[in-house]
């Protein structure tokens, strides 16, 4: 199918060829190609068919740009866009097809060109970029750069996918470069441009209107404050440590009672056997040390208690002591300075009271 429209192709731009003498004639043009120049133009196209042939697409382009040069035709602008979009060249393609689709809407005779274009516009627009710089900034007459050439910014800009460098400038602000990978399809890249330095330096910052000064009236709350006492400090500690103690007391009591009462039911166990523990061996053995056992913790635990209930009973002496005989301090109050306001307030009168 590709050979086949190759083929109609260049039987077209023949034909184009061969009538150039006489579009030539009624052409408005002041100087008509020559014969020579024809003659040439013609060579160009059937070494450009030649080159694409071996697939050869930039020297079979160069060739087509010199017979486009003698004269213009919708087939040697369509075989040229054919050229470049075999090279990924899709923007070059895109201008020479649409330019090709122009001509034959403006009456060139092109019938083969005419079925095809519309189909290699589609197919090529769907490779191109489509790019749309957003500016974040107010700028006055900023400027795009793209791969070093000039483009309006804010519209779209149709490029070859791939990768490209991007400028944007604008006086009074730092340029950004950017270096992108572009796909095919729309893409809005969003920008923003900050101040140089030397101008945001040289713009002065807004000052306030002045206002006369506003008298304010004097805070005359007073707020004494010297901390917790040491009287205090020492009654919270003697309080904390007659809690522990009678928590102690009555935690060993309760430990004792409890292991004197396993000792009571294991010596009734005995008793009621008739086990002597003095010749006692096996299962009576071992109840024996249990006996034992349940008596010593009960003792143990009985004298913490008592050593627990003694020390508290020194701690609750201490706490009286405290509380009776450690002299307590008179806070003092906070001198506060009174700076009068009000229409007197340019005496100058300053003082200090203590409340």
């Amino acid at each position: 199918m590709a050979t086949l429209a190759r083929i109609r192709l260049a039987t077209t731009l023949v034909l184009a060829l061969t009538a150039l003498p006489v579009a030539a004639q009624s052409a408005p043009d002041p100087a008509p190609a020559d014969d020579a120049a024809l003659a040439e133009a013609r060579e160009r196209f059937r070494e450009a068919t030649e080159l694409e042939r071996e697939g050869r697409w930039s020297e079979a382009t160069a060739k087509l740009r010199a017979a486009l040069d003698v004269r213009e035709t919708p087939g040697l602008r369509f075989h040229l866009a054919y050229c470049e979009e075999h090279q990924g060249h899709y923007v070059e393609a895109l201008t020479n097809y649409r330019r090709a689709k122009a001509m034959i809407e403006a009456g060139a005779a092109a019938e083969d060109v005419a079925e095809l274009v519309g189909p290699a516009l589609e197919r090529v627009e769907s490779q191109v970029v489509r790019l749309q710089i957003e500016l974040k900034t107010r700028a006055e007459s900023p400027a795009l750069r793209i791969d070093g050439r000039a483009f309006e910014l804010g519209g779209v800009v149709e490029l070859n996918p791939g990768p490209h460098q991007l400028e944007v400038t604008a006086p009074g602000y730092q340029s950004v470069t950017r270096s992108v990978y572009l796909r095919p399809g729309t893409v809005r890249l969003p920008l923003a441009l900050e101040r140089r330095p030397e101008e945001t330096a040289a713009v002065p910052p807004a000052q306030p209107e002045s206002e006369p000064p506003r008298p304010v009236a004097q805070d005359l709350s007073v707020e004494a404050s010297e901390g917790i006492s040491g009287k205090t400090w020492a009654l919270v500690i003697e309080s904390v440590v007659l809690g522990g103690a009678i928590a102690a007391g009555i935690g060993f009591s309760l430990r004792a009672d409890r292991a004197q009462e396993n000792a009571d039911l294991t010596r009734s166990d005995l008793q009621r056997v008739g086990a002597d523990c003095q010749r006692a061996s096996g299962a009576i053995l071992t109840e024996c040390s249990a006996l034992r056992d349940f008596e010593q913790s009960s003792e143990d635990a009985q004298f913490f208690s008592t050593l627990a209930f003694v020390g508290a009973g020194v701690t609750a002496g201490a706490l009286v002591v405290t509380a009776l005989v450690w002299p307590s301090s008179k806070p003092r109050r906070a001198a506060r300075t009174i700076v009068p306001v009000g229409p007197r307030a340019s005496w100058g009168f300053t003082t200090t009271y203590e409340f």
